[in-house]
């Protein structure tokens, strides 16, 4: 597992985590206590050495963290700089609550129980920076918002788009997003820059026999005929949960860079609790389709008993279209991009 110091290391090479998150941690905040006492105190390192009777080198180590001062030294810390100590407590657990407030009653012991599969470092992390990670504690287990026991297809992305505007908890729905065209059929410029998403609906014109795989451009898609279409985003991933869709991420975005090595940390690190999330629901009577689309996403693939389908990723448009699984799959629920369509296959 990657460490909390590695994260933060990593963390603190971004301009905008060392604006918004000054510190990801206790330790820090300790040694920014001991300098702002002394420097309030108008006090040298030298000078605190003195009045506490240790060398320079000492103070220094305390200020940079490089040892671990008793509750003595400290409090002799504090009267040297002419303050008092104080102790206290902070609940932990509040932060779990934060991320479990979206999710559905029927999943709050599963979800408890997967969240703590994830390694402690990286919980304190995502504790200490959430207000830095995409898509947020509030959004994070968004997709959970489906019932339980009426999950019937899981469609596992990778990470959210590593943009605050896009990034909804959903894989694949950019909350940038409203309307899917544009008034002279195109589709939206907002679609046109989700390129995952751009691709999954181009293939669900395809699968439904409005677009020709051949002639997927532009101008194919505003001549296309868009009578009984739903217009708008948001519906479309509406629709999908009252089916019992799950758009999951397999990971989060730590550092909104879109760098494929910080993809492979992200999604390393929140796997526990996708795989745990997943392993509960193969063990259900009717285990869900599970839609594993790229590298990131097939690496889930050992799921007992469940249907799974496999394609590449979307961002790959053309061999995503070209899929015939995918294709067939994305016909059978036609339901959810067209209005009065049969409810579910």
């Amino acid at each position: 597992m990657t460490k909390l110091r590695e994260l933060k290391a990593r963390f603190i090479e971004d301009p905008e985590f060392r604006k918004k998150c000054p510190r990801i941690d206790e330790e820090d905040a300790l040694i920014e206590a001991l300098v702002r006492a002394r420097k309030a105190a108008k006090l040298t390192q030298v000078d605190l050495a003195q009045c506490l009777d240790t060398t320079h080198s000492t103070v220094a180590q305390l200020e940079g963290g490089e040892m671990s001062p008793l509750l003595a030294t400290l409090r002799r810390y504090a009267e040297a700089a002419g303050m008092r100590l104080t102790v206290g407590f902070e609940r932990t657990d509040g932060f779990k609550d934060r991320l479990l407030a979206a999710a559905h009653p029927s999943w709050q012991s599963v979800l408890h129980d997967a969240l703590g599969q994830l390694d402690t470092c990286f919980m304190e992390c995502l504790r200490c920076c959430a207000s830095y990670w995409l898509p947020g504690p509030e959004k994070c287990l968004a997709a959970f918002t489906v019932p339980k026991e009426k999950v019937r297809v899981v469609w596992l992305g990778e990470s959210p788009y590593p943009r605050r505007a896009s990034a909804t908890g959903l894989s694949f729905q950019d909350g940038s997003v409203d309307e899917l065209f544009r008034c002279d059929g195109r589709l939206s410029k907002n679609v046109n820059k989700a390129t995952s998403l751009r691709a999954i609906l181009k293939a669900w014109f395809v699968a439904t026999g409005r677009l020709d795989p051949r002639k997927t451009s532009t101008n194919n898609i505003q001549e296309m005929s868009k009578g009984g279409l739903i217009s708008k985003l948001p519906e479309l991933f509406e629709r999908g949960q009252e089916g019992g869709w799950m758009w999951l991420n397999a990971g989060l975005s730590l550092f909104p860079t879109g760098d494929e090595k910080d993809k492979r940390i992200q999604i390393n690190e929140w796997k526990p609790f996708v795989e745990h999330v997943l392993q509960r629901l193969m063990e259900e009577a009717e285990p869900p389709t599970c839609v594993l689309a790229g590298d990131f996403a097939r690496s889930f693939g050992n799921l007992g008993g469940s249907k799974v389908i496999s394609p590449v990723h979307p961002r790959l448009e053309k061999e995503f279209i070209n899929d015939q699984a995918i294709r067939k799959f994305l016909d059978d629920w036609r339901c959810l991009i067209e209005l009065g369509s049969p409810a579910q296959p």
